[in-house]
């Protein structure tokens, strides 16, 4: 991935190619949120008394009324009443992060896609192993939370919904979407003209910075997520292509979502073969209302799973983990 990234490439300062991914990252966010708004304004414009509402808001503003108490209000409770449905496709919507990735890397950096770890060869290996990876991480992580009595768990009451398909779709896609850009274009930039360790620091910090502003964040789990981005840059120089981290990514955020009926760093899917309740009196073991990311038992597994990782396999043509990461 190094020795394709690095055709046709001009160094760059770091702060010069941080400042490159965030508009880069901005615009697909762009991209991302505008795909999301057509089916979001088909929601708000179907939602009962939201017409009459728009109307009235907007008389009472151009008449000067200051008094926005009764209009927020009922936004607030739209918010509260979004379908899952909807949820569901906004993940979908994560192909702009993908879409705009390749196409800087292509464009501006001069890049073939299989730097960015898109290859040919093996998709389906590699995916799978990937996303065994991601399911027994996450089952692991639930299972400290539920021995330590943190969470109960039950069978969905309502029965498994047909979304649960939508969500796994929208999960493969924006975990693909976060991982192309993240690890793809910006990790494998940074370790062209810097030490392959610094791209892996560097880039799980924004990892963990970039879910900042998710609901009911907490210190541990921008902790957590800052080494399981570490993890997963670790995977990547490993295995020498993205498949299996958009897997992990994937199938963690979907058992915890969409079978164990957990958040999903602070986003409630509303679909989900099993209900968790958990401790409000144990958070540190089930990480509150965000979500296990915000958990010691995410912490424990994830340290495993780095330590673990330098064990696993290196791909046929790749060199070693321990040749490639100086830390020196």
């Amino acid at each position: 991935m190094l020795d394709e990234a690095v055709l046709n490439h001009k160094p760059q300062q770091l702060f010069t190619s941080l400042l490159i991914f965030y508009l880069v990252f901005l615009i697909a966010d762009v991209i991302s949120g505008v795909i999301a708004t057509i089916p979001t304004a088909f929601w708000m414009m179907s939602y009962e008394g939201f017409a009459d509402m728009l109307i009235e808001y907007t008389s009472a503003i151009m008449a000067g009324d200051k008094d926005t108490a009764v209009y927020q209000a009922f936004i607030d409770e739209m918010i509260a009443n979004i379908p899952a449905w909807l949820t569901g496709v906004t993940l979908i919507a994560s192909a702009g992060l993908i879409a705009t990735a390749i196409f800087y890397c292509k464009k501006f950096e001069k890049r073939p896609i299989s730097s960015l770890g898109i290859r040919k060869k093996h998709i389906f290996r590699e995916y799978g192993l990937g996303a065994l990876i991601g399911l027994v991480m996450l089952g692991l992580t639930y299972l400290i939370s539920f021995l330590s009595g943190a969470v109960s768990i039950k069978l969905n009451p309502n029965g498994i919904s047909p979304l649960i398909l939508l969500f796994l779709l929208g999960f493969i896609i924006q975990g693909a979407g976060e991982e192309i850009m993240l690890r793809g274009y910006y990790m494998i930039t940074v370790a062209r003209d810097y030490k392959i360790a610094t791209a892996i620091a560097v880039t799980s910090v924004l990892f963990g910075l970039l879910h900042g502003g998710n609901e009911s964040v907490n210190t541990l789990s921008i902790i957590n997520i800052v080494l399981f981005g570490i993890f997963l840059g670790v995977y990547v120089f490993k295995r020498g292509d993205i498949w299996g981290v958009c897997a992990i990514h994937a199938m963690w955020n979907f058992a915890q979502g969409c079978i164990f009926g957990v958040s999903v760093s602070g986003m409630d899917t509303k679909v989900s073969i099993f209900v968790t309740e958990i401790d409000k009196n144990k958070v540190l073991a089930n990480g509150g209302s965000f979500g296990l990311e915000g958990s010691i038992a995410t912490t424990i597994v994830v340290l495993i799973a780095i330590a673990l990782v330098f064990l696993l396999k290196t791909k046929k043509g790749e060199e070693s983990l321990s040749d490639a990461i100086d830390f020196e």
